[in-house]
């Protein structure tokens, strides 16, 4: 249940600026009880979104940026089945392994998001470097940017499904979990202190204003994320008692006494079935969004791109580097390509501030 009716939103008048250390913080100003249940908090933050634009881009931190002059409408989604992610294997999949990973352990899983794409066989490898360098990406397969964060935009789908997936075992009391902050020192992970976790916003923030972006995916969008985290690294390094950080969900489950080989066994085909229907969805993701753009042509034309008849192979192309267990390793050329194109940037501005000061004497 979400306790939180529409009027005490109405009633209770935020203004544009207003800035809440964490959720918490938000749930004693609005009145709200202070419930732990994830799926409440989403509740919460979802009908809030209908009357206020609000800046989430930082970790915890919720920031009202402007109250809007009227209210989003209310989507209902209540009883719509048909073409859902209920409607397949996949969801029920992702949960079962969630289950045997979190209930098989003797310690709380730590993973980040990208990790257990991974892990759930959702993608390969390639993935986590690639999404950093997408411009070296883009040189090593001479696929277009667009068709790239088209891609990645559609693996990033499958991250709300497994927080969707964590949601309901979490209020089924089947498991629990929580983001957590860690920190890397000496080589050693740990969850950071409050103060460490005031640094790591603190710094994220600077080196977005650095980049000119609003929040992490714009950094992306822009093919800047290697440069993004090497000048937070430095950061890291010069003022803080640690040399990196990262988010992480820490997944508890109550101890089970599995069949180990049957059980692995079980695990290992439900990944297979899961890394399966990925590719399956991706490109059927790639030929709604191209069907619907030729459908609409003359009304988008950024997204030109898609009408090309070699969009669906570029992106099948994609999946089988950067989804198919069999890939070839393609980390390190992507890395070297984007550190190529990096130096060749700032050769060009060094040319560029030169001719100025030429010119400007």
């Amino acid at each position: 249940m979400i306790y939180m009716p529409i009027e005490s939103i109405a009633i209770t008048k935020l203004e544009g600026g207003q800035e809440f250390k964490n959720y918490p913080e938000l749930c004693r100003y609005m009145g709200w009880s202070q419930s732990r249940s994830p799926t409440t908090k989403e509740g919460r933050l979802k009908e809030l979104r209908r009357y206020y634009e609000l800046d989430e881009s930082a970790p915890r931190v919720i920031k009202v940026v402007a109250v809007r002059d009227d209210p989003l409408p209310k989507v209902d989604n209540r009883g719509k089945f048909k073409g859902d992610y209920r409607d397949s294997i996949f969801t029920p999949n992702i949960q079962a392994s969630l289950i045997y990973m979190a209930t098989s352990s003797k310690e709380p899983v730590v993973r980040t998001y990208n990790q257990l794409l991974q892990d759930l066989g959702i993608v390969n490898l390639n993935y986590s470097q690639c999404k950093l360098n997408p411009r070296g990406l883009e040189k090593v397969t001479d696929i277009p940017r667009e068709v790239i964060d088209d891609f990645l935009q559609s693996v990033k789908s499958f991250k709300k499904t497994i927080k969707r997936v964590l949601d309901n075992l979490s209020d089924s009391k089947i498991l629990r979990y929580e983001t957590k902050i860690k920190v890397i020192s000496d080589s050693k992970h740990s969850v950071a202190t409050e103060e460490q976790e005031e640094q790591v916003i603190q710094y994220r923030e600077k080196v977005l204003e650095i980049f000119d972006c609003k929040n992490f995916q714009e950094v992306l969008r822009k093919g800047k994320g290697m440069e993004y985290d090497k000048k937070l690294k430095d950061y890291f390094k010069q003022y803080t008692d640690f040399t990196s950080a990262y988010e992480a969900l820490m997944i508890t489950g109550k101890r089970y006494k599995f069949q180990r080989s049957q059980d692995y066994l079980f695990n290992e085909f439900r990944k297979s079935a899961i890394q399966k229907e990925s590719k399956v969805k991706l490109e059927h993701n790639a030929i709604v969004r191209q069907s619907k753009t030729k459908a609409d042509w003359g009304k988008e034309y950024d997204n030109e791109y898609r009408t090309k008849e070699n969009y669906i192979e570029q992106i099948n192309t994609l999946i089988d580097l950067l989804i198919d267990p069999q890939a070839d390793d393609i980390r390190k050329p992507t890395k070297d390509a984007q550190e190529q194109e990096t130096k060749l940037d700032d050769e060009l501005l060094e040319l560029l501030d030169t001719g100025m000061d030429e010119l400007f004497g």
